[in-house]
């Protein structure tokens, strides 16, 4: 097979799994999945099986830094910490609205961490995809960061907001931390894989 076969393949590979990232973001999808305990889950372990056993594994050729992992482990806590504090300071620290039993928190696992290992894996794969075989590499990084800043953007509630004052809140409070969260996730997979991004994200979701 040839060079262009190949990069090709590579594009339409790293472009399903991107579709199938946004699928579940869209309302009727979404809901249709969440109608059925588990499915949800279910559809990001059926990604990641799809990934590790069936596409050909991707990397990007760049020199990794080993200390990156530290760094997503450290953030997380960093991160966990300037929220607990803030919290205590403004006297709004209230008890866990999860199910704290050990058949909640398994099931709580069981319903997020695959939705984060899949979307950071495909992230990934994106990015190497992009990397492998497009000319403008950085701007389609960009891009495919910009889709994964979008699909967890709620345009719902933009939409239906009335008053500009809401409308900042909004932003303030929710659009920007989504951008920084996915643009330091993107830098975590550039030099790092996927592994210190899913380090990160696990830690402050576990918490």
């Amino acid at each position: 097979m040839s060079k262009s076969s190949t990069e090709k393949r590579y594009i339409i590979y790293a472009s399903l799994l991107l579709i199938c990232v946004v699928m579940p973001s869209l309302p009727y999808i979404k809901g249709r999945l969440n109608s059925v305990p588990l499915l949800m889950s279910a559809y990001w372990c059926v990604i990641i099986g799809i990934i590790f056993f069936i596409l050909p594994w991707l990397y990007i050729p760049t020199k990794g830094d080993k200390y990156l992992v530290g760094y997503g482990f450290s953030g997380g806590i960093i991160f966990i910490a300037l929220q607990f504090v803030t919290a205590v300071m403004m006297k709004k620290l209230a008890a866990s609205p999860y199910d704290t039993s050990l058949f909640g928190i398994m099931m709580n696992i069981i319903t997020i961490f695959p939705q984060i290992l899949a979307r950071e894996m495909v992230r990934q794969y994106s990015f190497a995809g992009a990397y492998k075989t497009l000319r403008y590499k950085r701007v389609a990084i960009v891009a495919i960061t910009v889709i994964f800043c979008l699909i967890e953007i709620n345009f719902g509630k933009i939409a239906s907001t009335k008053e500009l004052k809401e409308l900042f809140i909004y932003i303030a409070q929710t659009v920007i931390p989504i951008i920084t969260k996915n643009v330091l996730l993107s830098v975590f997979v550039f030099y790092g894989g996927v592994l210190p991004g899913i380090v990160y994200l696990c830690i402050i979701q576990l918490f």
